[in-house]
């Protein structure tokens, strides 16, 4: 996953805020965010399903400026482990709260996303985000990998530098988990900030930031990869929320350029 904070110094070039998402996708985001951490699986992939067909009948062509969203379950954000909200109050989170979402069309396999994703090199797969990655796996990677086990969480610490004018150094924690609907199979990515970024210049403060990803083969054979971004936003101004949205949504739809081009190589 490229990183998400560092992105702000490329709103700095002016694009626009992303429109609003439909209702029922802003939803589903949420809804699959909040459910990533059931112990049954069972409405995880009911939301993956759900995802599916909005997909199948609305098509891909999104605005080239990805969707604003702004739903998230607060509950679910305060209760994630290694995340410390306490001085952040629930009326500054709601009104802080912004997003984005963006779906990537990929033309590899889930297996070898997956790769890409979860245990390849991010500094190689992602070569233009990263000046530093380092991941720690909290559990057994190769188990995952193979599919013997359905779950794999990790520590990451980045550090990144963007458009020569914003750096940040940022920590996260991260999970990844395979999804099986009875239609198709899923990788689903979590992932939120374990304290706030260290961001030079300060544009903003930036207390909480969560993330997931949805990818998957629709029934059409597409591979797409959704992918969902939430920040809390404090001392920001209405264009510097703008520029983050639009900055958020380039990073993201890089990502995915860069790790079609990762795979093609190998």
């Amino acid at each position: 996953m490229p990183a998400v904070l560092p992105v702000l110094a490329l709103g700095l070039l002016g694009c626009k805020r992303p429109p609003e998402a439909p209702a029922e996708l802003s939803e589903l985001c949420s809804y699959v965010f909040e459910h990533m951490g059931d112990e049954d699986d069972a409405e995880l992939a009911a939301g993956v399903e759900n995802l599916a067909a909005w997909f199948s009948a609305n098509g891909l062509e999104a605005p080239e400026e990805g969707f604003e969203v702004t739903q998230i379950s607060v509950e679910t954000a305060y209760a994630l482990p290694d995340i410390d909200l306490s001085d952040l109050t629930q009326e500054e989170f709601e009104e802080g709260l912004v997003g984005a979402a963006v779906v990537n069309q990929h033309g590899h396999s889930l297996d070898d996303l997956a790769y890409a994703i979860v245990e390849a090199d991010q500094e190689v797969v992602f070569p233009d985000d990263y000046k530093e990655f380092e991941r720690t796996f909290l559990t057994d990677l190769d188990c995952f990998m193979d599919h013997s086990c359905d779950l794999v969480e990790a520590l990451n610490y980045s550090e990144a530098s963007y458009a020569g004018v914003l750096n940040v150094k940022s920590e996260n924690h991260a999970q990844w988990r395979w999804v099986e609907t009875g239609n198709r199979s899923a990788l689903v990515h979590r992932a939120w900030l374990t304290g706030p970024a260290d961001i030079s210049p300060a544009l903003a403060t930036i207390p909480a930031e969560f993330f997931t990803t949805v990818t998957m083969e629709l029934d059409d054979g597409t591979m797409i990869r959704l992918q969902t971004v939430w920040f809390v936003a404090l001392l920001a101004t209405v264009e510097a929320n703008a520029f983050m949205l639009s900055s958020f949504v380039n990073s993201l739809s890089k990502s995915g350029d860069q790790i079609e081009a990762w795979l093609d190589e190998q």
